[in-house]
Formats: structure tokens, sequence, C-alpha cells
């Protein structure tokens, strides 16, 4: 019986953190926080109506995340390497989904998959939007955000 518990309480966390991550709808952003790796899940997503803004170009089967920068830096969003999805993403400044402040947005640039990067203020939100390139396509993988590390110059002493 013990053991039975234990393989569903084990069944249920596994499961839990394999469904979608990322909402479908920017209103609803999944909070994320921290630097590192994010998982995204956009095997159910939709697109987001008359949100053509990559390049004129949508986001399809967008997840919307909202994440507060940690510090002052340059941020790299990218998903190089985590996923076989051929992706696309955009990040907005605030989170007022009904005035997006677009930063950045881009494809395949490693070579199918995205990174972006943008200035971002400690403490300040942001959206990031994350999807694939082509209509149809939907998959799972992850996408990592990393500062910049300034580089010091040995002549300023």
């Amino acid at each position: 019986m013990r053991r039975s518990i234990y393989l569903l309480a084990l069944a249920t966390l596994t499961v839990s953190g394999a469904f979608a991550q990322g909402a479908d709808d920017c209103a609803n952003a999944q909070p994320i926080s921290g630097l590192g790796p994010h998982p995204f899940d956009n095997t159910s997503a939709t697109p987001t109506p008359g949100l053509s803004d990559c390049n004129g170009v949508p986001v399809y089967s967008d997840v919307w995340f909202r994440w507060t920068a940690p510090s002052t830096a340059r941020v790299t969003v990218e998903a190089c390497g985590l996923t076989s999805l051929a992706t696309r993403a955009a990040v907005y400044q605030g989170t007022d989904c009904g005035n997006l402040v677009q930063l950045t947005c881009a494809a395949s640039s490693c070579p199918s998959h995205t990174a972006v990067r943008f200035q971002a203020a400690a403490g300040e939100e942001y959206l990031i939007r994350f999807g694939s390139q082509t209509a149809g396509e939907t998959g799972t993988g992850s996408f990592q955000l990393e500062l910049a590390i300034p580089t010091l110059n040995p002549n300023n002493g």
C-alpha cells in the first residue's frame, strides 16, 4: 500500500511537470524567475489573434512567460540546442497585454532555433513570447535566459 501511494505521488509530480509550460495567452503569462533553462510546451497552444509583430510575421502556437530581471544587464533568451522545434521569440517591456512594447523578436539564429538579446533593468518585468516559426508545427524544449558578462578592459585599471 505504501509503495502504491509513493508511486502515485511520484507519477503526479512527474506528470504535472510535463504539462504545458507557458500560458496560451498574454494575460495569464506563466511567471518564471531566475536564469538558466525554462521548459516550454506549445503542443496545445494557439496563435495570439491579430499579433503579427515579428517583422510582420506571427509567432505561431505561442506560449507566454512573465520574467522579472534580477539585475540591470544585457539579457539573452535562446533555445539553441535545447529543442528540435524551429522557434521564434519576442520580448516585450512590462506586462500590459493591451499595450505591448516589443523590445526584440527573432527566428532561426543558431541555425533553426531562436536567440534574442535585450537590455533589462533590475526589478522590471518582461513578457517573453515563445513559439514556432511555421504554422502547425509544435513541440517541447527549453529556452535559456542568460545575463551578458561585461568585458573588463585591463587598460582602465
